[in-house]
């Protein structure tokens, strides 16, 4: 008995590390848009456009993060379902008269192995959900900079210059 609890918690910590280290693989790329005080109107055009370009990166990271954690959640809770789902069947085999106790123990460790899912899918989504969270940070980052862009590129062009500039599509 002691030895399959022992088992047991070594399945869901395997898992649970298993989990962190597949949903880790995918980190957010963090943007490149420096400012700087000094630059010419044309420079500081340009420095607009490219801090607006990270901002549609960072947007289109974030959706993607968001879909990967929505996804990762529901194949948690259709693999938590299972798994209930074979807990409950292997207790109802248990009443079976004569061989109902051999059934109960297939369907028990068909259960463990779902619970070993369990636990890597969790682990799997508390590593997206923190790339989730550091890619909402670049974002907010990029948002920053492309702020701190549009101020310097009013403060340095003439006005007709910078609503030229200002007025240019988005690039996402």
């Amino acid at each position: 008995m002691l030895l399959g609890v022992i088992f047991l918690a070594i399945w869901l910590v395997a898992g649970l590390v298993i989990g962190i280290v597949v949903g880790s693989q995918n980190q957010p790329v963090g943007i490149d848009a420096t400012n700087s005080s000094d630059v010419k109107c044309d420079a500081a055009c340009q420095q607009w456009e490219e801090s607006r370009i990270e901002i549609c990166r960072a947007k289109n990271q974030v959706a993607l993060f968001q879909a990967r954690v929505d996804s990762t959640s529901r194949r948690l809770v259709a693999a938590t379902a299972i798994h209930v789902g074979l807990v409950a069947a292997a207790v109802a085999a248990a009443f079976i008269p004569f061989v109902g106790l051999y059934i109960a123990v297939g369907i028990a460790a068909a259960a463990v192995i779902a619970l070993g899912v369990v636990s890597m899918l969790a682990g799997e989504l508390a590593a997206e959900d923190a790339s989730l969270r550091q890619a909402q940070g670049i974002e907010m980052q990029a948002q920053q900079l492309e702020s701190e862009a549009r101020i310097l590129l009013v403060q340095t062009c003439t006005p007709e210059k910078a609503n030229e500039c200002l007025n240019r599509p988005s690039p996402c």
